[in-house]
């Protein structure tokens, strides 16, 4: 099987795609992903041995990507040519939009993979031409018109392994003490300054009571650790991890944004989460995310003018004295993940890449017929 990856730009919609093209190269097949070539695909991608092929350049607007387009669509195309895939995965957002356009104009079979509760625009644009899209919510199955999966999202295997990493030893791993309460914060891969920002005011009440990995992003890693420090409070502050099967496994419970792939690690993971949405993310889909997993039980829906210090400390307190509710919430988690999506995806691309081999072989047939 040869796959070829459309989009990419950001870690919600790199990871998912990584988690499934390792499955498609550990069976034998071939994978490369088309995308706009920034730092973060070269550091989820490249450093993970899959290609990368630059087509596009990143833009957020519609008038952008609309000024890139010619050349876009003549890289999508070459490649596509020149690597033969037999089915083109459009991963989201608008560096997806190149190849999969391509895919239509050149008869080539499209699936998407969409994470969140509300199908994103680039998703629904090329919906018209997909023959599936693969659904990490069963929610959002019948917004495809009958072409929808309940498939869930694929997740790093790394990442389904921190259920096996032993919690004290994770800590161990990070610098803090074995035997200590300990919070995840995170925010996506650029950090979140109004989750940080509750975090620093909140210190002084924590120190003492917990410990804290925090992922802060590159502009506020450094002040958040020496306000840590000053505090007394144990913690292990950083901009990114390599490791994060670590991390989820060090944790008791977290804080996080609720973009779609982050829900799908934490899930696989069995940690409890304070989701707190980005009020200001196109299509409002954090929240909708956030809202479909505080129903299933597992997490906890804040909206960020909620989260103050005083809300976030007294959270803490009534779900960590009580072992029971976490251990209630990481079982809910853990039966709404779906370790087997990759599996499932492939699946259903192989059936996909069959139908299309044969209607073409009828193609043939037909015109061989009328010929004589």
């Amino acid at each position: 099987m040869r796959v070829c990856f459309a989009g990419g730009v950001t870690g919600g919609h790199i990871a998912p795609g990584v988690a499934l093209a390792e499955h498609v190269v550990e069976l034998g097949g071939e994978a490369v992903f088309a995308s706009v070539g920034n730092d973060t695909e070269e550091r989820m991608i490249t450093r993970r041995g899959l290609r990368l092929i630059k087509i596009g350049e990143r833009t957020s607007s519609m008038a952008g990507i609309a000024f890139n387009a010619p050349s876009t669509l003549f890289r999508a195309r070459r490649l596509i040519t020149d690597f033969g895939p037999d089915v083109i995965v459009g991963l989201g957002g608008g560096a997806s939009l190149g190849a999969g356009i391509c895919a239509a104009m050149m008869s080539r079979p499209l699936v998407l993979l969409e994470q969140n509760v509300t199908p994103g625009r680039a998703n629904r644009m090329l919906s018209r031409w997909a023959c599936l899209a693969c659904c990490q919510w069963e929610h959002t199955v019948h917004e495809f018109s009958g072409r929808g999966r309940y498939t869930g999202s694929p997740v790093r295997s790394q990442i389904q392994r921190a259920v096996l990493i032993d919690k004290a030893e994770a800590r161990v791993f990070f610098g803090l003490r074995p035997d200590v309460m300990t919070l995840l914060v995170m925010g996506g891969s650029q950090g979140a300054t109004a989750i940080n920002r509750t975090l620093m005011h909140a210190a002084n009440t924590l120190a003492g009571r917990i410990q804290i990995i925090h992922l802060a992003g590159d502009r506020d890693a450094a002040p958040l650790r020496e306000h840590y420090r000053n505090c007394r409070l144990d913690a292990h502050v950083t901009t990114f991890f390599e490791t994060m099967e670590f991390a989820y496994a060090a944790a008791d419970i977290a804080i996080s944004r609720a973009g779609a792939t982050s829900l799908a690690e934490l899930a696989s993971a069995a940690v409890p989460t304070i989701l707190v949405p980005y009020p200001f993310a196109k299509d409002d889909h954090q929240r909708a995310n956030a809202r479909a997993a505080a129903e299933q039980k597992w997490a906890v829906f804040m909206e960020q003018y909620e989260f103050t210090p005083e809300s976030l400390t007294g959270l803490l307190d009534a779900t960590l004295r009580y072992p029971a509710r976490l251990a209630s919430m990481r079982e809910r988690a853990l039966a709404w993940s779906k370790p087997d999506a990759a599996d499932n995806i492939l699946n259903l691309l192989h059936a996909v890449i069959e139908r299309a081999g044969a209607a073409r072989y009828a193609a043939r047939e037909s015109v061989s017929w009328e010929r004589k």
